[in-house]
């Protein structure tokens, strides 16, 4: 097994498919289930959550558009 095989399989690659809609749902039932006071610190944590997953995923774009300006 290839050194790049053996550090894939060491290391899981997140995948943030469908995350928007993910946390859409989460931000719904947080509205209805919680009580009022929590609300708006819970659903800032999320969107926290989504902007890290955003700049993650704009980190990743970026990286890949370099390595095929390299080539």
């Amino acid at each position: 097994m290839s050194w790049r095989v053996e550090l894939m399989s060491q290391y899981k690659v997140k995948n943030y498919e469908g995350y928007q809609e993910i946390l859409d749902s989460v931000r719904s039932i947080v509205k209805r289930i919680a009580p009022e006071w929590a609300v708006l610190p819970i659903v800032q944590e999320i969107d926290d959550l989504e902007t890290t997953i955003d700049e993650t995923l704009a980190g990743r774009a970026d990286m890949v558009d370099e390595q095929n300006d390299e080539r």
